[in-house]
């Protein structure tokens, strides 16, 4: 058991502590409270709706808050490219590559933010 805990990874740990936090709370709110006959069904919905919304829902945060620090961890060493340099979008529309921190770098008037006006663009 503590070989398949320690192959998961951190938001999938998050996400099943939580999922089976969210599925004990679910249970004792049914054996306590008048919201619904405990039965069978109610008892299995009960975990299978509580506990996995629960979850889905930490494992999602988890997962985005995990990626946002390692890309976050990239930019700030430098070697996440285009985006270290400023010019984001750089290959998506072929321009070169410009260090946006230097003012000498494009000429003023001269750049463009956005896609390239139809009366600028080649026939082709």
């Amino acid at each position: 058991m503590r070989d398949f805990w320690s192959r998961l990874s951190g938001p999938l740990k998050i996400g099943l502590a939580i999922g089976l936090l969210g599925a004990l709370l679910t249970v004792i709110g049914l054996v306590k409270g008048d919201f619904a006959p405990l039965t069978l069904r109610t008892l299995l919905l009960g975990i299978l709706l509580g506990g996995g919304s629960w979850g889905l829902v930490s494992w999602a945060i988890a997962s985005a808050a995990a990626d946002a620090t390692g890309s976050a961890g990239a930019e700030a060493t430098g070697s996440a490219g285009a985006e270290a340099t400023g010019s984001a979008g750089a290959e998506a529309t072929g321009s070169a590559v410009v260090d946006a921190t230097d003012p000498g770098a494009v000429e003023p008037g001269t750049a463009t933010i956005g896609p390239t006006p139809i009366a600028d663009q080649e026939p082709g």
